[in-house]
């Protein structure tokens, strides 16, 4: 198999996200877009909430916003895999083929003043090397003209892997990534921050002038600041998860800074305002049993597997003080994993999607409703019992509530904040 089917079909997993559609409470106040019932809708701008796809792409996915709020690009898979990014316009309520048959794990990001939009192609000639070159591509939004290489840069590839679980593909999906390891392309007054393979292991610096490629070195899950002069991301020391670290590098003097969190860190946010403060998740093991009888016990490891995890996860959701380095936790809670992270008004509101605990989900397939034996809507079946539920938590202490469940891949509106 081609590493470029190989990425593709990767993705395709990540991105296979079925919706049940469980409607927000309340979306006058939080504008955003997110994929359910095989499409993208946009929730808060209208009094109804609006469809904005046909149906006809096999699944979407890399939901993003421009800065000024009007332009959202997505990526849409065609019936024969083939990714298309595709830029949807607020203003006249068309949506526009950007390119096809773009990098598959690339994100997309817009400039800071939503003027143009990046992505990456594999440049011409690649073979079966685990060395890819990649073609850095910018696209002048609203001007019709087609999208140009201005820079290459090299790109390991060679990943794979799955789960049986339907929580890690909810999760994957939120994040963006195989595993929770999702990919960097953002352009700052330094250069080009991307990630340099496949696994997110290691994040550069591109040069957009000289094409002087740096590298940060090992960092992963990486996020940029909103004032584009920082990036945050995890080192792993020692091979195991309890040995992560965050680390925050300044994309001017190349230096690196370890953060002495309190907890291991699994995903990380910037606050909205400037780079003084970042916002990160953990996820682990709570030692609580989940509810299941030593009968459906046996059935469900009959059905998923020796090594079945049959506790409870626990999230946490922690604020890092770059300034006073000071680390204060906001929330816990059993759940198995939280996905994306978004500092709202003024960094008084903390946005995020959790995944739930698959406890539906064991005791289905315990009586039997679902089964991975010859059904072909296991995987459907299967992520209806795991819904991903978007919440928002008031930075001033305030309770957390439900924004909605079933909402995937939200991408929370900027003009909202």
């Amino acid at each position: 198999m081609s590493p470029k089917r190989l990425m593709t079909l990767m993705m395709l997993a990540l991105t296979m996200v079925m919706a049940f559609p469980l409607m927000a409470q309340d979306y006058d106040s939080l504008p955003l877009a997110a994929v359910q019932d095989h499409n993208i809708w946009l929730f808060g701008f209208d009094n109804a909430p609006r469809q904005i796809t046909d149906g006809s792409a096999r699944d979407y996915s890399n939901l993003v916003w421009s800065a000024d709020g009007n332009t959202l690009a997505f990526v849409a898979h065609d019936q024969d895999f083939n990714p298309n990014l595709m830029l949807y316009d607020r203003s006249s309520n068309t949506t526009t083929l950007v390119a096809s048959d773009i990098a598959d794990g690339f994100p997309v990001s817009f400039a800071f003043d939503s003027s143009q939009l990046f992505f990456v192609k594999e440049a011409a000639g690649n073979g079966a090397s685990p060395q890819f070159k990649m073609d850095f591509y910018v696209y002048d939004v609203g001007s019709g003209a087609q999208a140009t290489p201005t820079a290459t840069f090299d790109f390991g590839v060679g990943c794979g892997g799955g789960s049986p679980f339907p929580a890690d593909w909810r999760y994957w999906a939120e994040t963006s990534g195989l595993g929770g390891f999702h990919l960097v392309l953002e352009v700052t007054p330094y250069g080009l921050v991307h990630s340099k393979d496949c696994g997110g292991g290691e994040t550069s610096l591109l040069n957009l002038q000289t094409g002087e490629d740096v590298s940060l070195g090992q960092l992963s899950r990486p996020a940029v600041s909103g004032d584009r002069t920082k990036v945050a991301g995890i080192i792993d020391l020692a091979g195991t998860r309890e040995n992560e670290r965050l680390v925050v590098v300044d994309l001017q003097s190349g230096q690196r800074t370890e953060l002495a969190t309190t907890q291991t860190p699994d995903q990380v946010a910037w606050a909205a305002d400037g780079s003084s403060v970042l916002f990160y998740s953990t996820r682990q093991p709570s030692g609580e049993p989940l509810p299941l009888t030593g009968e459906e016990i046996q059935r469900v490891v009959a059905v998923v597997g020796e090594g079945t995890i049959l506790s409870y996860n626990e999230v946490s959701l922690h604020r890092f003080d770059l300034n006073t380095n000071t680390d204060t936790e906001l929330y816990r809670d059993f759940g198995y994993a939280i996905g994306q992270m978004t500092a709202l008004f003024g960094d008084k509101t903390l946005v995020f999607s959790q995944v739930p605990n698959m406890v539906d989900w064991y005791r289905a397939i315990a009586d039997g409703t679902i089964s991975n034996q010859g059904d072909s809507n296991y995987m459907e079946d299967s992520e209806q019992l795991v819904q991903v539920e978007l919440r928002s938590l008031p930075l001033d202490g305030g309770p957390v509530s439900l924004l909605g469940a079933g909402l995937n891949m939200a991408a929370i509106n900027p003009a909202s904040s």
